[in-house]
Parts: structure tokens; C-alpha cells; sequence
């Protein structure tokens, strides 16, 4: 520094200038440490873990990013800034979220030998917390042919050198699904039921999907949803999903909640040549009600918000069907109403004789009067 004030480090003997030197990287130390726990020990750990909170996929044949989703968990006494730097076994565009990034230039940790694409970020921690969550995007080029898993590291340090750890993760490495889902339209399907009673009735779906397309993901959740009348006692049992030539495998449990709403997750595992799949979905279900009522069933699948799918991309239409259930008069049902009715008929020719007999008219017959003379020597003659 000169008397101006000036900087002249980059001077040496003789009035020779050299470039000045530029930093490798250059660390900010904030003044605050956030400290999780109060540690009176003389000497205090910072021990932090990362988890993988979701299954990153890489379409090779496709412009959608590998999304990793990491939390990070301090298992130590306390937590200060960290120094992450990624790196990815493939020519990738990484981005991190939450993060400042740093210029790594053209040196890279050891950990990082053969690599092809890493960067270096810092994240300032804004408030304490035991855990935090960040994302790690890599947007990488199409790739025909051949391909194989992406790996991802991590190598993350505090601003205490001696703490460091190292961390690595895949990819799975898969063709995205082009396809559609066509649902083809079949009848109403009615049923017939006695008129309340309890009934336990199996009640039989028979779906048809069409797959078009190049390529159908096989992991791709689907859901059966069955929608109830809110005004009909009803329960259901258990459901049967069977396919002819594709297999069915279910996920979770029946769900039935709300009770109107009963929903059954599943996926279908079918060939590349299978275009057309057929579904028989049964439900056993006990309901009781009086009036007829009809029951809706919707195919369509589970989209999660990182999907890399949409539904109005896959679905044609929304595939829908219904049951109408109808109630009559059984034949038990029919042999009391005819008795009823004989015995209601003949107690009403019963009491219209009673009350004929009871009030009924009553007639006075007057009779003509009969004179007799008696005589001894001729025969009665009456008058």
C-alpha cells in the first residue's frame, strides 16, 4: 500500500508488473455461529447427516432436469455456515437452491477426480434450525443409445476445516414415458335389489384401456376411484383388480375417506406390444337403502408434484363408468302383499255384512185378517 492509499501488491522489484493474483475461493466468516445446543463441554462436535428425500430419475431422451432433494440434519452441538460442492458424473448444468454460489475456477477437491460438471455453493444460515432442506437440479443434454446411472457427490464443510463429509448418490437412469391413455366407453351397469334390506353385493367393473404410444412407464400410479351416493348406507370390503395379459400389482390400502370416496392405488405392468388392457375391478360392498342410487368409477392416475408427467398430456379423456342400482319388490315381498291383500279384502266384506246386518232397513209385513165360521153340518170354509 502506498502513500496514496494505493494497492500495490502486484508490483515487484525492478518496476516489473506481474497479474494479480487471483483466489481460488474466497471464504466469507460471518460474524454469528447459530448454536443449536448449549455446549459447556471444553470441546464442542459439529456433526451434521444427509438424507435423500426422493428417487431422482434421469430421461435420457428428454429435457426434464434430475431433481435431488436432500435434508440436511445437525447431529452436533451446533451448526455454522457450510461449503457445499457438488459434482456430477455427467456434462450438466447444476443448480442448487437456497444457496449462493461461488466461483470454483478451474480447480476441483479430490473427491471430485473425473468428474465432469461441479459447482460450489455456500449456504448462509438465515436462522437456527436442527435440520434444513435444499435442492440440486441438473439439467443435462439428450442422450441416444446408450446410458448409464448418474452419480452425484457431495462434499460439504463448515467453515472449520478439520469438518468435512462426503456423500454420493444415483440417478436412475430411464426413457421417459410418451404415451396417451384412452378409456373406451361401455354400457351402464344396473342391478336389480330388494327393496330395505341389508345387501352384500359384489359389484363388477369391466374396464378397457387403450396405451398408445412409444414407450409406457411402468411405474406409473394409477387409482380406482369409487363414488358413493352420500344418502345410501353403504360399506365396502374389499376390492379385486385382475387384468387379462398385463399384471396388477396394488399400493396402500383401500382407502375409504372420506366414506363417499374409496380409492384403490395400482400400477399395470404390460409389454412394449400391449396396446389394449382390460380390467376387471370388483368391489364387495354391503349397502341398505330405499330408493335407487347410482355409483360413479374413475380411472386416472397419481401425479405427484415433481411428476414428470401432466394429466392433460397422458389422458385422452377421463375414463368413467356407472352402476345404477334399482330396487323392486322381491318374490317373498310379492307373496306378503297378495296375502295382504286377501286379508285385507276379505275383513272389508266381513264388516260391510256386519254393518248390514246391524243397520241395516227394517220392514213391517202386514197380514190380511182370516174369518172363520163354524158350521156343524158343513165343512170349515175360511174367508
Amino acid at each position: 500500500m502506498d502513500s496514496n492509499g494505493r494497492d500495490n501488491s502486484h508490483r515487484i522489484k525492478g518496476g516489473t508488473e506481474t497479474i494479480p493474483g487471483t483466489p481460488v475461493f474466497q471464504r466469507t466468516f460471518y460474524p454469528e455461529i447459530m448454536f443449536e445446543k448449549k455446549c459447556r463441554n471444553p470441546k464442542c462436535d459439529e456433526k451434521f447427516d444427509v438424507s435423500l428425500l426422493n428417487k431422482p430419475i434421469w430421461f435420457p431422451n428428454s429435457d426434464t432436469p434430475i431433481h435431488f432433494r436432500f435434508r440436511l440434519t445437525s447431529d452436533g452441538d451446533f451448526l455454522t455456515q457450510l461449503i457445499i460442492d457438488v459434482g456430477l458424473s455427467m456434462p450438466c448444468k447444476l443448480t442448487i437452491s437456497n444457496t449462493e454460489i461461488v466461483p470454483i475456477m478451474n480447480l476441483s477437491p479430490i473427491y471430485f477426480i473425473g468428474i465432469k460438471s461441479n459447482v460450489r455453493v455456500i449456504y448462509n444460515k438465515p436462522k437456527p434450525s436442527k435440520s434444513f432442506d435444499f435442492d440440486i437440479e441438473a439439467w443435462c443434454p439428450q442422450v441416444l443409445g446408450a446410458k448409464s446411472n448418474p452419480t452425484l457427490r457431495l462434499l460439504i464443510q463448515s467453515f472449520f476445516p478439520a469438518n468435512s463429509n462426503r456423500f454420493q448418490f444415483q440417478a436412475t437412469a430411464k426413457n421417459k414415458g410418451e404415451f396417451v391413455i384412452k378409456s373406451i366407453r361401455l354400457p351402464v351397469v344396473t342391478k336389480h335389489l330388494c327393496r330395505g334390506s341389508e345387501v352384500r353385493k359384489v359389484l363388477k367393473f369391466d374396464v378397457e384401456l387403450f396405451v398408445g404410444g412409444l414407450s409406457y412407464d411402468n411405474e406409473l400410479m394409477l387409482s380406482a376411484i369409487l363414488l358413493l351416493d352420500d344418502s345410501v348406507y353403504k360399506r365396502v370390503d374389499s376390492i379385486l383388480i385382475e387384468s387379462n395379459g398385463s399384471d396388477v400389482i396394488l399400493e396402500d390400502n383401500l382407502s375409504q375417506t372420506p366414506p363417499n370416496r374409496v380409492i384403490q392405488k395400482f400400477k399395470i405392468q404390460k409389454a412394449d406390444h400391449v396396446q389394449n388392457v382390460r380390467l376387471s375391478i370388483s368391489y364387495m360392498i354391503i349397502f341398505k337403502s330405499s330408493k335407487d342410487f347410482h355409483i360413479t368409477l374413475e380411472i386416472e392416475p397419481v401425479l405427484e408434484h415433481d411428476s414428470p408427467y401432466e394429466l392433460k398430456s397422458i389422458m385422452a379423456h377421463d375414463p368413467k363408468y356407472h352402476a345404477v342400482f334399482s330396487f323392486k319388490h322381491c318374490k317373498h315381498e310379492q307373496l306378503i302383499l297378495i296375502f295382504s291383500a286377501l286379508g285385507c279384502s276379505i275383513l272389508v266384506i266381513l264388516g260391510c255384512v256386519l254393518i248390514y246386518y246391524r243397520f241395516g232397513p227394517r220392514y213391517v209385513i202386514s197380514y190380511p185378517e182370516v174369518t172363520y165360521i163354524v158350521d156343524n153340518s158343513s165343512p170349515l170354509i175360511a174367508y
